[in-house]
């Protein structure tokens, strides 16, 4: 076993305060604007703290921090929990003693009573804490000899009996497992080597191949290597990867590339590197090229931190002591990194949902036995092209095919499109509808709305178009003109029958000419034209929506609402005149549905149009 190195304090670090931007290390695109701001107070913890978790140990919806402290030397360690506050702040620690101390700390229902049990070890002594959650903030406290020294945790189910079980990484090249009871007991199960040089210092679970049972990544500190072991369903592991030529330090499991199956992503302690490797469909591993991280990072977790549905790596760094993101691109690489400095020596950080506005905020365990939680701050930035849209020209009495407005997300955090307005001259000319824009769009992302002309009159017509977002900076506007022209003139009706001609002999008087034929139908003007807001429909689920709608004529419009043949819901407008309206809809569940609109226009003319509805 290898002692860990302790960080030297840098002045800035220990002068300064927490930075509310995270700052590009290097260029980043302006989609990276994820910001941070530091609780005003730190929560303190009995001693050194060297590892992290959090859990919803009361059952009250928001996590509680969970540390041991490190034991150095003859000190007593402790077990601390730490609850959180609405406000994201923390409470003051409730500690109690414990044996063996705090180098990593796995959590679980060990004895299946519904509620969070916690597993703690450290380097001094062979001994493991066991803490079974009384579903309070509470926990009773027993300790159980592994005859290993403790450097690294991992809790799943190893060998596939419904009971959760834990892998211990010694600090050496031994990874050890022991079989839980389901009431909270333990034995020991099998015991893996790897290269005789190691010093395993992280572990992670998942089931990496989807074969039903919980495999290992592990990280090798002095080894220089990481790799997958593979699980053979009892609780047993074989080598499926090995990865050399990287000093691995920590190590986590996620589907970095959105496949479905689960990726490792690895810290190198003092190359300053993110390493990715993808699960494959075969059962193989793929390493990515490395990604240029924080300063030798230390502790790491996943987690979509700027809403774009895609896992971004953090990690707290020693040199300097810092926060550091690095943006996931998708497809298991990451973005350039972007840091802000900490007031501290951090050794471990978790990413969850302390302030309860759905952004992931970060919680940070300090070596000078102190806690603190940086909440996410992050703010869409909403922009707009085109800011003036020309519909040309269009016959009166018709619709014209949809043009777009492009919306764009160049913030941190997802972009809610909300209610669109047309005001100016003529706003009852001009259709808009939020076509895919009714969905958040996530960070670096887009939406386009439609835009048509449904002219009521001749001439030159105009109108503004109000967006409203949840963005910093009010609405954005655009210009909406067009033109109104003529409808096509009918073709002429048929000529009129001659007159009798006048008696033989003296010239009689001309005969009257016959009756003018009537002129042929207006067939532009005449028929019903009728469009719904688009063809594919987009809504969040239990929130109400708006179905907007035009038609040349004045009428009666019903929109049913069916999900396969059953109708699930109806909406009634009265058009007073031609032009544009909406129907409104309450919250519908999650699913995908069928619109049908029916209008009966003042002159008996019949019209249906169809779309299609997804609720997410």
């Amino acid at each position: 076993m290898f002692p860990r190195f302790r960080a030297r304090r840098s002045p800035a670090a220990t002068a300064g305060v927490v930075a509310l931007l995270i700052t590009p290390l290097a260029a980043a695109p302006a989609s990276a604007a994820v910001t941070f701001a530091p609780t005003p107070a730190r929560a303190t913890a009995p001693d050194e703290l060297w590892t992290i978790a959090t859990a919803d140990a009361d059952g009250d919806g928001r996590p509680e921090v969970l540390v041991p402290t490190h034991r150095v030397s003859a000190s007593s360690p402790s077990f601390s929990v730490l609850s959180a506050r609405s406000d994201g702040s923390l409470r003051a620690a409730i500690s109690q003693p414990i044996v063996s101390g705090g180098s990593a700390v796995a959590t679980g229902d060990f004895d299946g009573d519904g509620n969070v049990d916690a597993i703690s070890g450290g380097t001094f002594g062979f001994s493991l804490d066991v803490m079974l959650g009384r579903g309070d903030t509470t926990f009773a406290f027993s300790s159980y000899n592994s005859g290993l020294q403790t450097e690294a945790l991992a809790a799943a189910d190893f060998d596939t009996d419904g009971k959760l079980d834990f892998a211990v990484g010694s600090g050496g090249n031994e990874i050890a497992t022991f079989r839980g009871d389901g009431a909270g007991g333990f034995s020991a199960g099998s015991v893996t080597e790897v290269d005789p040089g190691a010093s395993v210092i992280g572990l992670a679970a998942a089931d990496f191949d989807r074969d039903g049972d919980p495999d290992l990544a592990v990280a090798d500190w002095c080894g220089c290597s990481f790799s997958v072991l593979r699980n053979a369903g009892d609780g047993t592991f074989t080598t499926a990867a090995v990865f050399p030529g990287y000093e691995a330090f920590t190590v986590k499991a996620g589907d970095v590339n959105g496949d479905g199956r689960p990726d490792v992503v690895a810290t190198t302690r003092f190359d300053n590197q993110l390493l990715t490797v993808l699960s494959r469909a075969d059962g193989g591993f793929e390493l990515l090229p490395p990604t240029e991280g924080g300063g030798e990072p230390y502790g790491l977790d996943l987690g979509d931190v700027n809403g774009d549905g895609r896992l971004d790596a953090v990690t707290v760094d020693y040199n300097p002591e810092t926060l550091t993101v690095n943006l996931g691109n998708g497809d298991g690489s990451f973005g350039a990194a972007a840091s802000v400095a900490l007031a501290g020596t951090p050794h471990g950080l978790v990413l969850d949902h302390f302030d309860g506005d759905g952004r992931l905020d970060v919680v940070v365990a300090y070596q000078e036995a102190s806690v603190q939680t940086l909440l996410n701050t992050s703010q869409p930035a909403a922009s707009l092209a085109p800011g003036a849209l020309d519909l040309g020209s269009q016959p009166l009495g018709t619709i014209s095919e949809p043009r777009t407005v492009t919306i764009a997300n160049d913030g941190g955090a997802p972009l809610q499109v909300g209610r669109l307005a047309l005001g100016g001259a003529q706003p009852g000319d001009f259709l808009a509808t939020t076509g895919d824009c009714q969905v958040p769009v996530p960070a670096g992302g887009s939406c386009q709305l439609d835009v048509r002309l449904v002219p009521t009159a001749l001439g030159a017509r105009a109108a503004t178009l109000t967006v409203a977002t949840n963005a910093p900076g009010g609405p954005l506007t655009v210009a909406l003109s067009g033109n109104a022209t003529e409808p096509a003139t009918g073709p002429a009706g048929p000529a009129g029958p001659h007159g009798a001609a006048g008696p033989s002999g003296v010239q009689g008087i001309a005969g009257a000419n016959g009756r003018d034929g009537r002129n042929g139908r207006d067939r532009a003007t005449a028929p019903l034209a009728l469009v719904l807001g688009g063809r594919r429909l987009s809504g969040i689920a239990g929130r109400p929506l708006r179905i907007a709608f035009g038609a040349t004529k004045r009428g009666r419009a019903l929109l049913t609402v069916r999900a396969g043949k059953r109708a699930v819901a109806t909406a009634r407008r009265t058009l007073r005149r031609a032009g544009t309206s909406a129907l409104s809809l309450r919250g519908l569940p999650r699913g995908t549905y069928r619109l049908t609109l029916v209008f009966h226009s003042a002159d008996g003319q019949r019209r249906t149009a169809v779309a299609r509805l997804v609720v997410r």
